[in-house]
């Protein structure tokens, strides 16, 4: 199976995901709804956004005579650190708090999707989409859901 018809199906199962939820969150009351609804959305999305740039416009091959591809390996390794980063996340909220956790989460997620191509300007990138996140994630939880965020010994 070609990578764009795998692309393609797994993009779909990701689009019925994203529709079973909010089918099953139109049972739920307001405000119960809203961060349901919102995740489903952001599902949708950014499910298009791959369908658009994976299947659609397909992935770009290598010229011809260039170096073995080790892709699956470092590939394999990317998904385990994110996997322990996402643990060591999930336990240091407690502690830390939601919002220095996640800052550090974020910012560590965001320069270690390419660590090769480090930079001044990459950690800038970094910073700043961390401070939007965040702050969205304040606005949202604070004024619009009105929802406390994890507190914890720092913050």
């Amino acid at each position: 199976m070609s990578p764009r018809v795998q692309n393609a199906l797994l993009c779909l199962a990701t689009y019925i995901i994203g529709v079973v939820f909010i089918v099953m969150t139109g049972d739920l009351d307001y405000p119960s709804n809203v961060f349901p609804y919102l995740v489903s959305i952001t599902i949708l999305v950014f499910t298009t956004v791959i369908f658009l740039t994976r299947v659609v416009s397909g992935p770009r091959g290598k010229p011809p005579g260039s170096a073995p591809d080790d892709s699956s390996k470092v590939a394999v390794l990317r998904v385990f650190l994110t996997a322990v980063v996402c643990v060591v996340y999930v336990i240091l909220i407690p502690y830390g708090g939601f919002y220095f956790t996640s800052t550090v989460f974020l910012l560590a997620l965001f320069l270690g999707a390419d660590p090769k191509n480090f930079s001044y300007g990459l950690l800038m990138k970094a910073s700043g989409l961390t401070a939007a996140v965040l702050l969205t994630v304040y606005l949202v939880f604070t004024f619009f859901l009105n929802v406390p965020t994890p507190r914890g010994v720092l913050l």
